[in-house]
């Protein structure tokens, strides 16, 4: 075999063997207009979003991301690292909230989270999915008496 040959059933088997060895990407979901913080285990060397209309990042330090819902869709985000191949993840951005804040449909526990920012004060709601993590509902004002005090 020559050495053009050789040259193409190298880079051949690399990209199959790159291909049989890709991690399936983790999801992450975040909603539009919302934010979440990602956690890395080791330190970040790069990232690259494929999308950037439907979420974006900003990195908060080595170790954590600051992932930013923008449009409803789903988008690539590669963490690359010193030690280990890159993380790839899906950031899956779901629309705004599918039920009231105040009414979280039957069977779900929610948990409201009082925000105050100056004189004006909101709620963020959650409930948990079967995951047991924490899913975002949405923000709304908070019931009249919690505005009294």
């Amino acid at each position: 075999m020559g050495r053009f040959a050789t040259g193409w059933v190298t880079i051949a088997l690399a990209a199959v063997t790159g291909i049989a060895g890709a991690q399936t990407p983790l999801r992450f979901h975040v909603g539009v207009d919302r934010s979440r913080i990602l956690e890395l285990e080791e330190p970040m060397t790069k990232v690259a979003i494929t999308t950037p209309a439907i979420a974006d990042v900003s990195v908060l330090s080595p170790t954590s991301l600051l992932v930013n819902g923008k449009s409803a869709g789903v988008t690539s985000l590669l963490v690359f690292g010193r030690s280990r191949p890159a993380r790839a993840f899906d950031l899956v951005v779901q629309p705004g909230p599918l039920v009231e804040p105040g009414a979280p449909p039957p069977d779900v526990e929610a948990h409201g989270v009082q925000v105050q920012r100056g004189d004006k004060i909101t709620v963020q709601v959650f409930v948990r999915d079967r995951a047991r993590a924490w899913l975002e509902l949405g923000a709304g004002r908070p019931p009249a008496e919690a505005t009294k005090r």
